[in-house]
């Protein structure tokens, strides 16, 4: 499950490689939303939705990035042992889940005031990003 939580998050919001998780939503998610989402109420709520996806890629950015140097340190230590190494791999995890379940609660609260054709929009947008 949590495997299937993850990879759904990086095909949503991109992220592999030396990128960054969402970073096509980071560099044009909130434009793609104001320019498909033409009713002022709707734009206004699904924005506030929009800074909550913002703030928790960037804490999941933060944490892979934080983790990444973890790792390392323990490769690079010649008696870091197995279990330092789940237990970094433990808690990595569990931190990468709640982050994964913020992102899908944000996702889910911003298309409460997105319709169908404004997300299809805003989707082929991100996917003009990476070419």
């Amino acid at each position: 499950m949590l495997i299937a939580l993850f990879l759904g998050v990086m095909i949503l919001f991109g992220g592999s490689g030396d990128t960054l998780f969402g970073q096509p939503w980071l560099d044009r998610g909130t434009t793609l939303v104001k320019g498909a989402v033409k009713d002022e109420a709707r734009r206004k709520l699904a924005l506030q939705a929009d800074s909550l996806v913002r703030r928790d890629l960037k804490e999941l950015n933060k944490h892979v990035e934080k983790t990444g140097k973890q790792f390392e340190k323990l490769v690079r230590n010649y008696q870091s042992t197995p279990e330092e190494f789940d237990d970094l791999f433990s808690s990595a995890l569990a931190t990468r889940k709640r982050h994964v379940n913020a992102l899908l609660d944000d996702r889910e609260a911003m298309l409460k005031h997105i319709r169908l054709d404004e997300w299809q929009i805003i989707v082929a947008g991100l996917r003009q990003t990476g070419k």
